[in-house]
C-alpha cells in the first residue's frame, strides 16, 4: 500500500518512555521505580536463559523451550541449509530429536513440531516421524501463543512451488482442522507473527518501497501500516523491521534488528499506536517472572540486562 501522507518522524518517540538498567541480584532502581530481582525468564531460570542466549546455533527461544539448529550441510542451490534439531527444556538441558533436514521447528502446545523442511515443505512432526504435510510449499512459519494455529508465507492459489520473485500470499492454518485463512494477498508480505491474544498478525511488507511493519486481523481485511508510513527511504524516522528475535510486554513488541554496522539493536513498538523507539542493544529478548524484558548484551557478553519499559497512552 503506497501512502500519500507526509513522513511523521515524531511518532518514533510519541508516548513511549523507555529506561534501560543492568539487572542486579537485589532490588534495584530502574526508570525511577523499584523492581524485584529476576529469577526466571519465561520458564527458564536466569542462568539457563543466559547459557542458551549465548549459543551461536540457537534458532528459536520461547517462554518454555528452545530450539537449537546444528547445521548438517549447506543445501543445494535451490534448497536451504538443513539442520539437526535439538530441544532445550526449562533447565537448559539440550536433548536430541530425530528431526534432521529441517530448516525451522516450532514446538506446539502438545509437544509436537511444525517443521519447515529443507525442500520448503511445512509438516507436522512428533520428533520421531512426520505425521502429515501441512503445505507443499511454505516460508517463515510462526505459531500463535496457543500453539494451535500457524501463519506462514504461502504459494499463490494454483501454484505448488513458486519461483524466486513470484508473488506470494500470507495465510494462517488451524493445525487440527486444516482450515486455511488468507490474511493478505500482498505479494511482498513476509515474517508473520501473531499478537499475544491471537486476534491479529503482524508482518513485514515492502509494498510501498520501504520495509514497514503492518497489522492485519486473523479474519483478514484491510491491513494497518504501523511503521514508516509515508517514508520514501531509510533516512530519519525509519523503523527497521524485526528479524525473528522478539518478546512481548503487553501490547509492546520488543524486537532485535541488525544495524548498518551489524550490531543487534533493540526496538520497542506499541502495536496499537505504531509508536516506536530504539531502546539499546542486545539479543534474544524474553519476558521474565516480574513482567520485565531481559536481553543478552552481545557486545559486552553481559547477561541478563533488563529493559524496563513503560508505555503510557
Amino acid at each position: 500500500m503506497r501512502s500519500t501522507q507526509t513522513p511523521r518522524p515524531e511518532r518514533l518517540v510519541g508516548s513511549l518512555l523507555v529506561s534501560v538498567g543492568l539487572l542486579a541480584c537485589s532490588p534495584s532502581t530502574g526508570g525511577g521505580r523499584t523492581t524485584r530481582p529476576v529469577t526466571e525468564v519465561g520458564e527458564f531460570d536466569v542462568a539457563a536463559y543466559c547459557d542458551l542466549a549465548a549459543r551461536a546455533d540457537l534458532a528459536a527461544l520461547t517462554g518454555s523451550s528452545a530450539v537449537v539448529c546444528e547445521v548438517l550441510a549447506e543445501g543445494a542451490d535451490e534448497g536451504l541449509p538443513a539442520c539437526r534439531i535439538l530441544v532445550a527444556d526449562a533447565s537448559g538441558a539440550v536433548s536430541e530429536t530425530e528431526l534432521e533436514g529441517a530448516v525451522a521447528a516450532l514446538r506446539t502446545s502438545d509437544g509436537r513440531f511444525v517443521v519447515l523442511t529443507s525442500d520448503e515443505r511445512l509438516v507436522l512432526h512428533d520428533g520421531r516421524r512426520e505425521i502429515r504435510e501441512l503445505a507443499a510449499w511454505a516460508a517463515e512459519p510462526s505459531l500463535d501463543t496457543s500453539g494451535r494455529t500457524v501463519a506462514f508465507v504461502a504459494a499463490p492459489e494454483g501454484v505448488e512451488h513458486p519461483d524466486l520473485g513470484d508473488p506470494t500470499r500470507l495465510v494462517s492454518l488451524e493445525i487440527a482442522s486444516g482450515r486455511l485463512t488468507i490474511l493478505s494477498d500482498d505479494g511482498m508480505a513476509s515474517a508473520p507473527i501473531f499478537v499475544p491474544d491471537g486476534s491479529a498478525v503482524l508482518y513485514v511488507t515492502s509494498a510501498s518501497g520501504v520495509a514497514s511493519i503492518a497489522r492485519v486481523s486473523v479474519s483478514g481485511g484491510a491491513p494497518q501500516v504501523l511503521t514508516n508510513e509515508g517514508l520514501i527511504d531509510m533516512g530519519h524516522g525509519f523503523v527497521p523491521p524485526y528479524e525473528g528475535e522478539l518478546a512481548w510486554s503487553g501490547q509492546t513488541l520488543v524486537f532485535a534488528a541488525r544495524s548498518r554496522d551489524d550490531r543487534s539493536e533493540l526496538w520497542a513498538l506499541d502495536v496499537t499506536t505504531g509508536d516506536a523507539s530504539r531502546v539499546g542493544e542486545g539479543t534474544h529478548p524474553m519476558a521474565t517472572d516480574t513482567g520485565a524484558i531481559v536481553v543478552r548484551d552481545e557486545a559486552a557478553g553481559t547477561c541478563p540486562v533488563t529493559l524496563d519499559l513503560e508505555v503510557t497512552p
